[in-house]
């Protein structure tokens, strides 16, 4: 007797794409029958029988759609990483009108190599590079985009990874300018703010408001930008250190009277009369120029300037 053949049985293991049919799952209002689809990845999912036999039900679950579409839109998967966000920064440099540094780059006609314009060509050049440097400073964080001419462009054999500590001293701008300690010392062709202020516990922030001669003193320290020092000033700096006054011989003789009346008359030498009494040899010298009134209950006043004394010729 001739039997009549279940054509549901027919799309149990039908493949297409990443889903194979698994087995019948009931029927849909339009009468169309619905099919249960395992995909290669392990979800599931339901398809039109008649639809999924033609190639029009899909080739792959929604979680595979999902990831392909993302995978599609991915160019290179390291936006927002350190080297990726050097690359932008460069770019933004030359090209960005309204960026506030643009007159010091694309403004002055810095450009970067034509290969450039795409990530993947820049991270070729400079990866090498980049990794060699995460090595020699021990992984930075703060690690910058340089070039070692600053006058030049940015391309492979001009451009190196150095920490942004150290980039302050490639600077154009960088200040070059003497330092007097409040002991007159003098400190002559310093470029880096920052350093020389850790150096000496100073404000980096202050040290730049007397380098652009909106204050006078910071700590009992003297600052001046090279191209800035009159002639004068330098003749004084020579006779400075023509004396030895850099080893805290006297500069000011003054008197000092402490917070319990005593006074100590024709005191030479500031650093080592505030060492001895625990004092601030640059507050000390703030009140000696007027600055401020008293400093820890004590109070100066000067007998004989000799800082600012010059021989008439």
């Amino acid at each position: 007797m001739w039997e009549r053949k279940d054509l549901r049985l027919e799309l149990i293991g039908f493949n297409v794409g990443k889903l194979t049919i698994t087995k019948f799952n009931g029927i849909n209002l339009d009468g169309r029958s619905l099919w249960e689809a395992k995909c290669e990845c392990g979800n599931t999912k339901i398809v039109v029988g008649k639809e999924f036999k033609r190639g029009k039900g899909g080739k792959k679950c929604d979680a595979c759609h999902i990831e392909d579409k993302r995978q599609r839109a991915i160019t290179h998967g390291e936006t927002y990483s350190p080297l990726w966000n050097m690359w932008k920064t460069m770019k933004s440099r030359c090209d960005n009108k309204n960026r506030d540094g643009y007159k010091n780059y694309g403004g002055r006609g810095i450009t970067y190599d034509s290969s450039w314009e795409q990530y993947k060509n820049f991270k070729k050049d400079m990866l090498d590079k980049y990794k060699y440097a995460n090595r020699k400073f021990e992984k930075d964080s703060s690690l910058s985009l340089e070039r070692i001419d600053v006058n030049k462009d940015y391309y492979k054999d001009n451009c190196c990874f150095i920490p942004l500590k150290q980039q302050a001293k490639n600077k154009r701008n960088t200040w070059n300018f003497w330092a007097l300690s409040p002991e007159g010392k003098v400190y002559e062709n310093i470029m880096n703010v920052p350093e020389f202020a850790r150096e000496h516990n100073l404000s980096p922030n202050h040290i730049r408001e007397c380098l652009r001669e909106e204050s006078n003193y910071h700590k009992g320290w003297e600052f001046r930008r090279i191209e800035k020092i009159s002639k004068l000033t330098k003749y004084r700096l020579s006779k400075i250190q023509s004396k030895k006054n850099i080893c805290g011989k006297c500069v000011w003789n003054f008197n000092a009277i402490a917070p319990n009346k005593r006074v100590y008359f024709n005191v030479k030498n500031a650093a080592k009369f505030a060492e001895k009494f625990e004092l601030d040899p640059g507050h000390v010298k703030a009140c000696l120029r007027k600055e401020r009134k008293h400093h820890k209950g004590w109070t100066f006043k000067i007998i004989q300037s000799k800082r600012f004394k010059l021989k008439s010729r």
